[in-house]
């Protein structure tokens, strides 16, 4: 259990880093990219918050591996 709580303390952390540091942008500055094979920061910002939002117990939801009965399909990859 130590652990799970030393890692949500550290997700917060970095959400709470994350949060300072986009704030004071403009939307270009969001979508603005280094370099034509770089991400904009606003890709970050939204795959962390998929990454929050898909961080649940997956218990309920698959069995080893395999999606539970009644569970939607998973798409291809």
């Amino acid at each position: 259990m130590r652990e799970l709580e030393a890692l949500l303390r550290e997700y917060d952390r970095a959400r709470a880093y994350t949060d300072e540091l986009w704030k004071d942008l403009t939307p270009d500055e969001v979508t603005w990219r280094p370099h034509e094979n770089s991400s904009a920061i606003g890709w970050h910002l939204g795959h962390q918050a998929h990454v929050a939002s898909s961080a649940r117990p997956r218990s309920r939801s698959t069995v080893r591996g395999r999606a539970a009965v009644g569970s939607p399909p998973r798409p291809a990859r």
